[in-house]
This record gives C-alpha cells, sequence and structure tokens, in this order.
C-alpha cells in the first residue's frame, strides 16, 4: 500500500507498507513536494512493476523528477521512456504553474524541461524564450541555454 501525507508547513511524505503473516511493515519513506503511481497497465490488479515519480522542488525552484521502481528491497531509478507521463502529468501541471505565475523564471524552465521529456520540442523551443524573456536577472540563462542547444 503507497499512502500520502502533507501537512501545512512540512515536506509531504509518501510512504509503502507491505502485509506479512498478519501484521503491518513500513517498507519505505521518501519526502518530497508530489508523487505520482505509474502503472503500466489499466489493469489495478496487474502484477508489479509499478513505478513511482517523485517530485522535489530545489530551492531554486527547479523541480528534479525521479522515476522510480521497487526492486522488492528498495527503489532504485528507472530507465526508459516516461514520455507520457510527463505529456499527461507534468506539462499539464507545469503549464498551470507558469499561467499563474508567469513572471518565474523558474516556472518556465520547469515547463521547458517537461515538454522536452515529453518529446513535445517546438512547444519546449517556446517555453525556453518566454524563460529567456522573463529570466531578468539572468539566473537561468545558461540552463535555458544548454536546454535550447539540447534541442538542435
Amino acid at each position: 500500500m503507497v499512502l500520502g501525507l502533507s501537512s501545512r508547513g512540512k515536506p509531504s511524505t509518501v510512504c509503502g507498507y507491505t502485509f506479512e503473516n498478519g501484521e503491518v511493515y513500513k517498507a519505505f519513506s521518501y519526502d518530497c513536494d508530489k508523487f505520482d503511481v505509474l502503472r503500466k497497465s489499466a489493469n489495478r490488479n496487474a502484477p508489479l512493476p509499478i513505478d513511482i515519480a517523485i517530485w522535489n522542488k530545489q530551492n531554486d525552484g527547479i523541480y528534479d523528477i525521479s522515476v522510480l521502481r521497487w526492486n522488492g528491497i528498495q527503489f532504485e531509478p528507472v530507465p526508459g521512456d516516461y514520455s507520457d507521463y510527463y505529456g499527461k502529468k507534468a506539462v499539464p501541471y507545469l503549464a498551470m504553474k507558469a499561467k499563474y505565475a508567469p513572471y518565474s523564471a523558474a516556472n518556465w524552465y520547469n515547463l521547458a524541461v517537461a515538454l522536452v521529456k515529453a518529446g513535445a520540442y517546438r512547444d519546449a523551443l517556446t517555453a525556453i524564450n518566454v524563460g529567456i524573456d522573463m529570466d531578468r536577472d539572468g539566473t537561468f540563462k545558461d540552463r535555458f541555454l544548454a536546454l535550447r542547444s539540447e534541442l538542435r
């Protein structure tokens, strides 16, 4: 069982529990800003693996999104194509953040990165260009330029 907990003023926590021999055991716990459970199948009774996406917001406002898979003992990073996840979950969420705080260069950078990972390269280039315009003090300039050079 996966359970997400949050309280005002503290980071959210995602915890996993297992049931064995009538006992409940805590299998893992991660502090995060947001998380999603990713299923490979629409069938909730499908066997594992089930992946989770853990979102952590850095001090500069940039999200680090890690996709992890339970290996029976711990979560480990999962290689693979998660463009569908970025397109359906990350991009809409980050686009909303950019819409409500359009002068935040961090919001535009987060959106641009998610668009790149979703495979929406033309839209990513637009987000990069808007982000550069919003980055008045140049805090994210090098990141935007590096991301733009990846697209070329």
